[in-house]
């Protein structure tokens, strides 16, 4: 299916009003088009937005909500959690009313001041009625156990444990004893534990007992993958969102190819483009074996756009061709022991070539 559609910016100076955060006014038949169309009809789960600006992507995803017949506004959905660029700040229990207006659903996604609730509260307190004496301790130690498995299943292998006895959460990085606090761990590590965790904790807001993960459902928007993460990761984790969540369905926007080679197999790609008149086109990009595609390709492939991937002081017949780096430093080895050995021949059969 191919899908093309014309949505005006609302946060550009021509955009629809707005009268409150998540719910804005025109454009009705639009994004019912996109609902209808990409989210109910194309069945696939997660959506992959490829955005040349800034705000495009965002923007477009921030405003697909369900269609209401009976209004002329779009609701949020409450099952509902959108991330920007700005993923390391996370509330601390002593400010958590201060910083309330900052941690609402949408508020990261257009600032960069947001701040995401606080996963290790959360698992301090369930450690805590696990080793009490309660009608409560074997439903939190189920709960503790779930929440610990899925952040190690994100974290592998960089993260082998994580410890919720005493006041601090503490991690234990792969091949070393000594555990750490959030503040002393990597950033890209920090990112995922503070988005895996805000989003669990909005997802299951309004549920008593969380026995498996896939009871929790709901629409996320991931502005920006690829920050903070090691290309490892970027590639790793966009599947392993998906097994961990399985009833999530996913926005994700970004600037690099590497989260695309670990794309899930039901997942659509929209390009996103900021037109002249503040408009954002909308364009689905029909890929049917993502799995099989390899970085030069999606570069140059519709998604992209790249007319070709080679360095911008090279000429074309100086590129290596090959697609591993081991196999680039054995030719190079080759190439050297094949001139040294035309060298020595050509000193004894041609000796006055190598005379001044």
């Amino acid at each position: 299916m191919e899908f093309n559609a014309d949505i005006s910016n609302p946060f550009s100076d021509r955009g629809p009003i707005v009268k409150s955060p998540g719910v804005f006014f025109g454009r009705r038949h639009e994004m019912f088009m996109i609902n209808r169309r990409v989210i109910q009809g194309s069945g696939h789960t997660n959506l992959a937005i490829i955005s040349e600006k800034r705000m495009g992507a965002s923007s477009l995803a921030y405003r697909v909500f369900f269609h209401d017949n009976n209004a002329s506004f779009f609701k949020p959905f409450d099952r509902f959690a959108a991330y920007g660029p700005s993923r390391l700040n996370v509330q601390h229990p002593a400010t958590i009313e201060d910083v309330s207006k900052r941690s609402s659903a949408t508020y990261g996604i257009f600032n960069t001041d947001g701040i995401l609730l606080n996963i290790e509260r959360h698992l301090l307190d369930l450690d805590k009625v696990a080793n009490e004496d309660s009608s409560l301790r074997h439903i939190r130690a189920k709960q503790l156990k779930l929440l610990k498995d899925a952040l190690l299943k994100l974290l592998h292998p960089y993260v082998a444990e994580i410890d919720t006895k005493g006041t601090t959460v503490r991690y234990r990085e792969d091949g070393s004893d000594k555990k750490r606090p959030f503040e002393q761990l990597a950033s890209g590590i920090r990112s995922i534990i503070a988005l895996v965790g805000d989003m669990f904790l909005r997802l299951s807001k309004n549920m008593e007992v969380v026995e498996t993960l896939e009871d929790i459902s709901g629409i996320v928007i991931i502005d920006e993958f690829d920050l903070h993460l090691h290309p490892k990761m970027q590639k790793r984790l966009p599947n392993l969102l998906s097994e961990v969540f399985p009833n999530v369905c996913f926005f994700v926007s970004t600037h690099s190819p590497i989260p695309l080679l670990g794309a899930p197999s039901k997942i659509a790609f929209l390009k996103v483009r900021k037109t002249d008149d503040h408009r954002i086109q909308v364009e689905q990009i029909r890929i049917d074996d993502i799995n099989r595609m390899q970085p030069n390709i999606l570069l140059t492939s519709p998604i992209f756009d790249m007319e070709d991937i080679f360095h911008v002081e090279k000429k074309i017949s100086e590129v290596h061709t090959e697609d591993h780096w081991q196999d680039l430093e054995r030719h190079k080895e080759t190439r050297k022991n094949l001139i040294d050995k035309f060298q020595q021949k050509l000193r004894i059969h041609e000796p006055d070539a190598f005379q001044k």
